[in-house]
């Protein structure tokens, strides 16, 4: 099974579609947060803090190729997919999640486990010091 088709995703996040994809069987080609390192066939997924809604980001990430966008505003998606009807343009998959980050989390936990199953060494660079270099 590849942990990254469309439906092994909403089935980890409990996620529900607003928007089918149009291949289910097409894996997905990572995932992102920033609508500036999006790239053709990738998910976005839209997080929101206290200062920024990745929301309002949801036509640049469409327009950098994501073929998903995994969100939880449910308002904002809706206007999105109703502007993208309206301009006849290719609409990726969306699907509705209670919490973004949550589902991040569910996402990011469920991988892990995932590598674990295949005997692949996990390991993290942690601290403050020293990681861009």
């Amino acid at each position: 099974m590849n942990f990254w088709l469309p439906d092994n995703l909403q089935r980890i996040t409990q996620g529900q579609w607003l928007a089918e994809p149009a291949d289910r069987a097409r894996p997905l080609l990572g995932i992102s947060t920033d609508t500036r390192h999006i790239h053709a066939g990738q998910i976005f997924l839209a997080l929101q803090g206290e200062k920024f809604d990745a929301h309002d980001f949801l036509h640049q990430a469409s327009d950098s190729g994501a073929t998903l966008l995994i969100v939880h505003d449910a308002d904002k998606a809706r206007k999105f997919l109703d502007s993208k009807k309206a301009s006849a343009a290719h609409a990726p998959a969306v699907m509705l999640v209670p919490d973004t980050l949550a589902a991040l989390q569910q996402l990011a936990s469920t991988y892990r486990d995932e590598l674990r199953k295949r005997n692949c060494t996990v390991i993290a660079v942690a601290g403050s010091n020293g990681k861009t270099t």
